[in-house]
């Protein structure tokens, strides 16, 4: 994963993204911008590849011919293989800034500047690619939305961005001063982090990374082609054959106050997590707005909602392939936001545009968590109130309001039963004294 050297110290091949070397050592040109080392390409005190912002001019650009001193038409990024917009002919090359790729949002475009002070203004198009199924799945900038205008302009925020650096500083070893360029820096909650601990939830999995650039485990987009996760997996053992544990709270349940115990103290932020959790106790709580959310959509009729069919679909399912534009797909990949829908994408109208809770995965993810880990689709679980009595009819009796109590005992059974084939999967009795 070191860097190859090419034509001076500006001109270099190094991987795309440093946690992985999964799409091949990419050329660099950065046009005499150096920042924070010899390199242009790391920002050594913050320990982030460079790029501050989504969509314009991140300081440096990576070009795609594969042998560029060799003069060979070798370009790597191509439209065959999923890269948009690709070039295949030598003479045209494109940027491809890493920053852009930690969104990977057709709606984010480049400003064709090949570094941060230029004053050309060239191609406004997006630089994105498609997963191997042809989908254009978001990375881990995916909530933060791209600068509008004829002329791409910057995010209005860089929260939720993993390659954004704290300060801003290219070729200029002053800009910073003063700043502390440490892992308690502004922009450190944007980026990945190492969990280090046993999962307490199989959600917890989108700490993990998944080994395509800039993106984890997802359960925050509803695109994600990782949401099967949350059905595969279990964190504890059960002897059903069919992995139905009694007792979970189904997720279709209609009752809004019992998804919000769920949810409130519901932690959000691993490196501060008791000072860090989902409110909750009253009908203005977050934990109770998310969980309204929730029943809204398990009793909608509109199309891609309705009841979940398995856990997964918290996160989302297909609904139809659409470009980004709201078009049906003809010869354009299907746009992730457009093409599924799940109640990871109801979370935008209810949590802060723009804040931690909005843009940064493990953010997001926290009513995921607790949902994926606490409810299930498939189990009802019952509770049938009973009152025996025993006692005698007279002789003389011709009806059964003339039945005689002599003796009462109150149970409550628990039943939890498979609603696919109506199997009773376990039941308890109780006493209930008064």
């Amino acid at each position: 994963m070191g860097s190859a050297f090419f034509n001076g110290i500006n001109d270099f091949a190094a991987p795309f993204e440093p946690r992985t070397n999964r799409f091949g050592c990419l050329y660099s040109w950065s046009n005499g911008v150096t920042p924070n080392n010899s390199n242009g390409w790391v920002n050594l005190p913050e320990g982030v590849v460079n790029n501050t912002r989504m969509g314009v001019s991140s300081g440096f650009a990576l070009t795609n011919p594969a042998n560029y001193d060799m003069g060979v038409d070798n370009w790597i990024f191509n439209t065959s293989i999923g890269w948009y917009p690709g070039y295949l002919k030598w003479g045209n090359p494109n940027y491809f800034r890493p920053g852009i790729f930690a969104q990977n949002n057709p709606l984010a475009k480049d400003d064709g500047k090949n570094f941060d002070t230029s004053s050309s203004a060239g191609s406004s198009g997006a630089n994105y690619y498609s997963d191997a199924d042809g989908v254009v799945r978001r990375a881990a900038g995916a909530w933060v939305q791209p600068g509008a205008g004829a002329k791409p302009a910057p995010a209005a925020t860089t929260v939720g961005l993993p390659t954004a650096t704290a300060c801003i500083s290219y070729g200029n070893s002053t800009a910073c001063a003063g700043q502390a360029l440490t892992q308690n820096g502004p922009q450190h909650t944007s980026r990945p982090m190492i969990l280090n601990r046993p999962f307490r939830s199989v959600a917890e999995l989108g700490y993990a990374f998944s080994g395509t650039p800039f993106k984890q485990i997802d359960f925050f987009t509803p695109e994600s082609g990782f949401a099967g996760l949350l059905d595969a997996f279990c964190l504890n053992d059960t002897d059903d054959a069919n992995s139905l544990v009694a007792g979970k709270v189904n997720l279709n349940t209609r009752q809004a106050p019992v998804l919000q115990a769920i949810l409130a103290g519901a932690y959000k932020d691993e490196w501060n997590a008791g000072g860090s959790t989902l409110s909750g106790g009253d009908t203005t709580s977050l934990a109770y707005k998310i969980a309204s959310a929730l029943v809204a959509r398990t009793q909608s009729a509109a199309a891609g909602k309705g009841p979940l069919r398995n856990v997964s679909e918290l996160v989302g399912c297909w609904v139809q392939g659409m470009t980004p534009d709201g078009s049906a797909t003809t010869t354009s990949p299907p746009f992730g936001p457009a093409s599924y829908d799940g109640f990871s994408a109801d979370l935008s109208s209810i949590l802060t545009a723009g804040s931690t809770d909005a843009n940064i995965q493990r953010f997001r993810e926290t009513s995921i968590r607790a949902l994926a880990n606490s409810g299930q689709t498939r189990v009802w679980n019952l509770l049938i109130d009973i009152v025996a009595q025993t006692g005698r009819f007279q002789q003389s009796a011709t009806g059964l309001d003339q039945f005689l109590v002599e003796g009462e005992q109150r149970y409550w059974v628990h039943v939890a039963i498979d609603r696919f084939t109506g199997q009773v999967i376990d039941k308890q009795i109780e006493v209930v004294k008064e």
